[in-house]
């Protein structure tokens, strides 16, 4: 069991941190130390009972949690239906540090906006193995700021991106040191999502 956690990867089958390792090892450890043959028929009906009941609270906290997450989502679509085709959008999530950003990956999101428009979004092709390329022409907006998670009151390089974005959808941006620029003009606020036009380039 040693050896297997130390082969096996860190993710399986989904995301990062979808799936641990260790999880696996563990249970195979539970259910090679269970003698089957030993167990009465009483035995066998509380762990049938046992596992249904775990089945079914399983599903009752994931089917809340994405009603919940279809609530805050929603919120996003509404910010993506004001952004025009062959745009190019800066997005930035602020974190403060402590707290976990989930069980809603809200920094994941906004590139969902690709799915129904032409736009073009930074560090989503920053990847070697990225299944989705960017042009060489857009290699130079990859870095012009940091992001897309601004920790500890980190803030974007706002002159640099007022330069070569036309929008900036924001989260939290409370959190950045310093405020967002009077160029950047707000067409959408509902919630902690904000989006931005940039009057210098509209």
């Amino acid at each position: 069991m040693a050896l297997l956690v130390i082969a096996m990867p860190m993710e399986l089958f989904g995301g990062y941190g979808a799936d641990h390792r260790l999880l696996l090892p563990l249970g195979m450890l539970v259910a090679g130390s269970v003698r089957l043959k030993s167990w009465s028929r009483t035995g066998w009906t509380i762990a049938v009972a046992t596992l249904a009941a775990l089945v079914a609270a399983r599903v009752a906290v994931i089917t809340v949690d994405w009603r919940t997450a279809n609530a805050e989502y929603t919120v996003y679509q509404r910010a993506f239906e004001t952004l025009p085709d062959g745009s190019k959008i800066y997005f930035a999530f602020g974190h403060a540090g402590e707290q976990k950003i989930w069980p809603h990956p809200d920094y994941c999101v906004p590139f969902l906006a690709l799915k129904t428009k032409q736009v073009y979004m930074p560090y989503l092709f920053t990847g070697a193995n990225s299944v989705m390329h960017y042009t060489p022409a857009y290699e130079g907006l990859q870095r012009l700021s940091p992001g897309s998670v601004l920790k500890h009151h980190i803030s974007p390089n706002w002159q640099a991106l007022l330069t070569s974005y036309d929008y900036a959808l924001l989260v939290n941006d409370q959190l950045f040191d310093t405020p967002v620029p009077r160029e950047l003009v707000p067409v959408f606020q509902e919630g902690k999502v904000r989006l931005y036009r940039n009057s210098l380039r509209n």
